[in-house]
């Protein structure tokens, strides 16, 4: 793909990217305007006019390798987009995979950047606005915690949003990570707490931190002559295997414990308290609105639109996806993250990601919601100047042979 093409698909993506990150990045505000009419049709234009823009990259500036391959995306982008203007009447599915098949062969730390800047000045704005009293800051009460969504339209909106810019950071600047940066954002986790509540979200940022702080550690504490110890051998091994199967297996998991969910099994009622009824609602889903082939249009109540009687919201991602967008499209996403897993399978700082992802999907619903989690643009975007010599760096024992080219990705001319 020679220079001038490369420029030219940036622009295009860019310019989709952009106004479209900051129409839905509003959309999930509490701002009153956002449910007129009026603010409903520039959002459904914004959409269009960004997946046209994709579509022009794609067919303009794209050299893939095979020329089946670029027809296939084509055509799965346009299925996806079908789907979900006439049966689930959501863009969410459609956009992730148009912004996946469009980042190809765009540097993924660009993209990243846009994504992480973009985001935290939008937080930040619509925090200070809620707190001003400019915008609700809506406020909910649970178990006689009073929580605040600040400048959200639920708490635990707030703290996955938080989540997710946390890990686009850590996965950004892995490599100039020090300690008192892990301090600062685990300062930042328990802030973002006190206000929300939202143990889960929270609970994630944490483990994040740790899994980075390990990993911190392990490189740090090489040899000298670069040989590694044998407990670095094994977590190396280890996270090979748990990023491959870590979306899958959630997935199956939560699907199984909300299907056989009964509250007269004990275990399984204790599950479903500790995960805040999730199991509940889950089975309630399960009988009625069934499971489709091809998706379904699902009016999903929650938060503060409904009162509890009627409440029907699905938090688990990988079950939300499946009453609305059907079985097909949840088995693409599932395969597209392994495949992303199976690529970078030499870069730990990748499955930790995708494995933080599974989990804290296993309780949100952020999965597809490209607002919320970009990184299943990892599957075709240019991720070379970002992971570019990690397998070096824990020692021998997570080196990469030759033969395996995912190791550091070879730039296409």
């Amino acid at each position: 793909m020679g220079p001038e093409k490369v420029r030219r698909g940036e622009q295009l993506y860019f310019a989709a990217l952009i106004p479209l990150l900051a129409i839905f990045l509003i959309s999930t505000s509490s701002a009153t305007f956002i449910q007129t009419g009026a603010y409903r049709l520039v959002e459904y234009i914004v959409s269009l006019v960004s997946v046209l823009l994709i579509l022009s990259k794609v067919m303009l500036a794209d050299v893939f390798p095979k020329r089946e391959h670029k027809y296939v995306a084509l055509l799965l982008l346009v299925i996806l987009v079908c789907q979900c203007m006439l049966l689930t009447r959501y863009w969410d599915l459609a956009l992730a995979v148009a912004f996946c098949i469009g980042a190809y062969k765009i540097d993924l730390r660009k993209i990243l950047k846009v994504y992480l800047f973009e985001s935290l000045a939008f937080v930040l704005v619509l925090l200070i606005l809620s707190l001003l009293g400019i915008i609700p800051n809506s406020i909910s009460e649970m178990n006689g915690v009073t929580r605040y969504a600040l400048g959200n339209f639920y708490c635990t909106d707030f703290a996955a949003r938080i989540f997710f810019l946390m890990l686009t950071a850590l996965l950004l600047y892995h490599k100039q990570l020090k300690y008192g940066h892990l301090a600062a954002l685990a300062a930042l986790a328990v802030v973002v707490f006190l206000p929300t509540h939202a143990k889960l979200d929270c609970a994630c940022m944490l483990l994040a931190l740790l899994l980075f702080a390990l990993d911190l550690f392990l490189r740090k504490g090489k040899s000298p002559e670069g040989k590694s110890s044998a407990f670095t051998n094994f977590w190396c091994a280890a996270w090979k295997k748990t990023g491959l199967l870590s979306m899958p297996v959630a997935a199956l998991l939560m699907g199984i414990l909300t299907y056989v969910y009964s509250p007269e099994n004990k275990v399984l009622e204790s599950i479903n308290q500790a995960l805040t009824q999730r199991l509940t609602f889950g089975k309630q889903a399960f009988s009625s609105m069934g499971v489709t082939w091809f998706g379904q249009y699902v009016m999903y109540q929650g938060g503060y639109e409904t009162s509890l009687e009627n409440y029907n919201f699905v938090d688990c991602s990988y079950l939300h996806m499946l009453f609305r967008e059907g079985i097909l499209a949840t088995v693409l996403i599932l395969v597209l993250y392994v495949l992303i897993a199976r690529r970078h399978k030499d870069h730990l700082i990748v499955m930790y990601t995708i494995t933080l992802i599974a989990l804290n999907c296993m309780f949100a619903h952020h999965l597809i919601e490209f607002m919320y989690n970009p990184f299943l643009i990892l599957f075709l975007a240019d991720t070379t100047t970002l992971m570019s010599d990690d397998h070096h760096q824990y020692g021998d024992s997570c080196n990469c042979t030759r033969s395996e080219a995912v190791c550091v990705p070879r730039r296409e001319v």
